[in-house]
């Protein structure tokens, strides 16, 4: 993830447990959950989560955005929404029976998903400018789902690696 500029917007959340539930939102483009007044319009957001069970979701509206979701363990759902200029997000995900989902509309665009283990699907929707996702599948791959739609008008570039 890149981290350039000032974070004036930053959600951290973190579970470790079975059956977690992480819902981490910014949608003002700066964060109410940060202390103290922050000028400026990134969004920016990252999440860990271990065990089983786990459901992520990271939604985002504004200028900077930029997102990573990480979570290690078995029966993991993450999804990122996010709207706005800036882009970018991570998905990663290692253990088993995995779903990944991404949505981006407007401008930078970039998605990537990581996914090791069994049992995993995987889905990126692009809307706007720049495009371009890379989805990896590796360990017991075959017959995993990938979905990509990409309606970018830019430089659209399209991953899709299963091992």
């Amino acid at each position: 993830m890149k981290m350039t500029g000032y974070w004036s917007g930053i959600i951290c959340a973190a579970g470790l447990a079975l059956s977690s539930n992480v819902f981490a939102y910014d949608m003002h483009q700066t964060s109410e959950l940060m202390s103290g007044s922050s000028p400026g319009v990134f969004d920016n957001a990252a999440q860990s989560l271990a065990g089983s069970g786990n459901d992520a979701a990271i939604l985002q509206s504004g200028i900077g955005n930029e997102a990573i979701t990480v979570q290690r363990g078995v029966a993991n759902n993450a999804l990122t929404l996010q709207s706005g200029q800036g882009n970018i997000s991570r998905i990663l995900q290692a253990g088993g029976h995995h779903d990944a989902s991404i949505a981006q509309y407007g401008m930078g665009h970039e998605a990537s998903i990581l996914q090791t283990g069994f049992g995993k699907e995987a889905s990126v929707i692009q809307g706007g400018v720049h495009g371009s996702v890379d989805v990896q599948q590796l360990g017991a791959s075959r017959g995993s789902p990938v979905q990509i739609r990409q309606f970018a008008r830019g430089q659209a570039a399209i991953q899709v690696i299963q091992h």
